[in-house]
C-alpha cells in the first residue's frame, strides 16, 4: 500500500482542463464565467459560483494519470465550511480522499494515501452562507516526485504564483514617503475610497497607475480601506486572512501610502471589520474580550499610521451595535490609545442610521458618516427630486449637530450609488439588473448641491475604487462613468 511518507519531494501536477457545476450571477460584483481562473496560477482571478446552487463542485482535469497525494484549494471569502475531496480514473465513478468538516477558509490542504487518478472533484457540502455561492482563488494538487518522474515542482513551473503563496518570505516594507502637507480642519477632503480585498495587489503596477490616475482627477484624499475578519457575529477574535483571502499585507498597505504621497495626494487610514460568514458589520456583538482584540487591531495600523505619515486615521466604520452608551468607556479609552501614538487627525465612521448615537463625537477632529441615506421612493427621480431629497438629509444632519452642540466639521467617510436603476431608493445596495449611469451622477450632483453650502461640510469620499480597476456596469465604481465627469469637474474651492 502506498503511504505519503515513501517518497522524497512533492511536485506540482500540471492540470489541463477544468470544469464547474455552475457561475455567479451577481451584477456587479461576478468574476468572469471562466472555470480556467482555478488553475491558471494567479491568485487575482477566482470562480465563484451561483449563489442559488446548495452543492457546487469543480472538476480538475490533469490530462493523464498521476499520482496524487495532496490538493490545496485557496478559498476566496466565500467558502465551502464543509467539503470532500474525490479521485477518478474516468470523471464518472469517484472515490472520496477526504473531507473538511469545519473549514475556516483560507489556504487550506487536504492530504491523503497517494492514488494513481486522472481527476479531482471538490464539492461543497455546506456554504459559509447560505445566501452566498463559494468561491476559490487557485487550486494546486501535488504528488511524489518520485512517482511524477516528468512533473516539477512549483517554483519552477510558476515561481511568481509560488512566491505569492510564501509571501513573507519575500515581502520587505519600505521606507516612509513625506506627507504632502498636515490635513487642516478647513482644508476641503475631494476623496475617494480606495478599497482592496487582496493581500498583495496594492504592490503592484495596476494599482500606482489608478492612483496616479486619481490625482488626474484632482483628488485630495484617498481612503485606503483594509479589511480584518471575525468567523461570526459574537466572535471576540479579529485577525487578518491572507494567502487566499481577502486582507492587504502590511507590505502592501505601506507601499500604497508611499504612492498616495508621492503623488501629492494624502491618506485616510480606514481599517474594516468584517464577518467571514457574511453578517453585516453593524450586527457585530461586542463584549470585554472583543474589544480588547479590536483594540489590537486599530493599535496595528494607528502604529502603521504614524510611521507612514498618514493624515487621518479612521478608528472604526459602521459598528452599530458597538457605539451604545454602555459600551462608551471602551470607545473613550480606544481613543485615548489611538491619541497616545499618533498624532493626524481621527475620526469614526458612521452608518447613516448610527451617527445619532455616537456619543464620543466631541473627542475626534471630524464628525465621518458612511452617507447612503435613502432618498426618493422613485425608479426614476427627476434632479429636483433628488436635490430636494438631500436638502431634507442635510437640514436633519444639521439639526442634530445643533442640539448636540457639534461643533467638529462633518465629513462623508463614504457616499456612493450604483449605477443601476433605482439606486437612490437604497444606495447601500439595488439588485437591479438595469445599468442607469444618469442617476447614478444626479445623486452625486444632489448630494453636493445640498452639502456644498455649508462651511460645516468639509469634504467626502467617493465609493469606491479598486486597485485592478475595470469596468463595472452595474456596481458603484464611477471609473470611467458619466459620475466621473462630475468629480473631476468638482472645483476644490467650492467646498471651503
Amino acid at each position: 500500500m502506498w503511504t505519503a511518507h515513501c517518497f522524497s519531494a512533492d511536485v506540482y501536477l500540471m492540470p489541463s482542463d477544468a470544469k464547474v457545476s455552475s457561475f455567479d450571477k451577481t451584477p456587479g460584483w461576478a468574476p468572469e464565467a471562466d472555470a480556467g481562473a482555478l488553475i491558471d496560477a494567479d491568485l487575482s482571478t477566482r470562480w465563484a459560483s451561483d449563489a442559488e446552487e446548495n452543492n457546487s463542485w469543480v472538476i480538475i482535469d490533469l490530462g493523464k494519470d498521476k499520482y496524487i497525494s495532496s490538493v490545496v484549494i485557496n478559498w476566496e471569502r466565500a467558502f465551502a465550511l464543509k467539503y470532500n475531496v474525490c479521485i477518478s480514473p474516468d470523471g464518472e465513478t469517484w472515490e472520496e480522499v477526504g473531507q473538511a468538516e469545519k473549514s475556516s477558509g483560507g489556504r487550506e490542504k487536504i492530504e491523503f494515501k497517494p492514488q494513481k487518478s486522472r481527476f479531482v472533484k471538490i464539492g461543497s457540502l455546506e456554504k459559509i452562507n447560505e445566501n452566498w455561492g463559494v468561491s476559490i482563488w487557485e487550486v494546486e494538487i501535488y504528488g511524489s516526485e518520485e512517482s511524477n518522474p516528468d512533473e516539477k515542482p512549483l517554483a519552477e513551473i510558476y515561481p511568481e504564483f509560488e512566491k505569492a503563496i510564501h509571501l513573507s518570505e519575500h515581502l520587505e516594507k519600505e521606507d516612509p514617503v513625506s506627507s504632502p502637507g498636515e490635513l487642516a480642519a478647513a482644508d476641503f477632503q475631494k476623496g475617494v475610497a480606495y478599497t482592496s480585498y487582496h493581500n498583495v495587489e496594492l504592490l503592484g503596477a495596476d494599482s500606482d497607475k489608478i492612483i496616479e490616475y486619481l490625482r488626474s482627477l484632482d483628488v485630495t484624499d484617498i481612503s485606503l480601506v483594509i479589511t480584518w475578519y471575525q468567523e461570526e457575529q459574537d466572535s471576540a477574535s479579529i485577525k487578518p486572512m491572507y494567502v487566499g483571502g481577502n486582507s492587504a499585507r502590511d507590505e502592501a498597505v505601506i507601499h500604497a501610502v508611499n504612492q498616495i504621497h508621492k503623488n501629492g495626494m494624502r491618506v485616510m487610514l480606514k481599517p474594516h471589520v468584517d464577518c467571514i460568514n457574511g453578517t453585516f458589520r453593524g450586527d457585530i456583538i461586542p463584549g470585554d474580550e472583543w474589544f480588547e482584540s479590536y483594540l489590537a487591531f486599530i493599535m496595528h495600523f494607528a502604529s502603521i499610521a504614524r510611521e507612514y505619515n498618514v493624515e487621518c486615521f479612521c478608528i472604526g466604520t459602521e459598528l452599530e451595535a458597538t457605539t451604545y452608551e454602555e459600551y462608551d468607556q471602551h470607545w473613550n479609552n480606544l481613543i485615548k490609545e489611538v491619541r497616545a501614538v499618533f498624532n493626524g487627525k481621527i475620526t469614526y465612521a458612521a452608518n447613516w442610521s448610527e451617527y445619532k448615537g455616537v456619543l464620543f463625537w466631541d473627542k475626534l477632529d471630524f464628525m465621518g458618516i458612511d452617507a447612503y441615506f435613502p432618498l426618493t421612493g422613485e425608479k426614476d427621480p427627476s434632479q429636483d427630486d433628488l436635490d430636494s431629497a438631500w436638502e431634507s438629509v442635510k437640514e436633519e444632519i444639521k439639526e442634530y449637530r445643533d442640539e448636540n452642540n457639534i461643533s467638529i466639521p462633518l465629513i462623508f467617510t463614504e457616499v456612493g450609488y450604483q449605477s443601476a436603476d433605482g439606486t437612490n431608493k437604497t444606495p447601500w445596495y439595488t439588485s437591479s439588473e438595469k445599468e442607469d449611469q444618469e442617476e447614478q451622477a444626479m445623486c452625486f450632483k444632489a448630494m453636493l448641491n445640498a452639502m456644498l453650502k455649508e462651511q460645516w461640510f468639509k469634504g467626502f469620499y467617493w465609493w469606491n475604487y479598486f486597485p485592478a480597476e475595470v469596468f463595472r456596469p452595474l456596481d458603484f465604481t464611477i471609473n470611467g462613468k458619466i459620475a466621473e465627469g462630475v468629480l473631476k469637474d468638482l472645483n476644490r474651492e467650492n467646498g471651503q
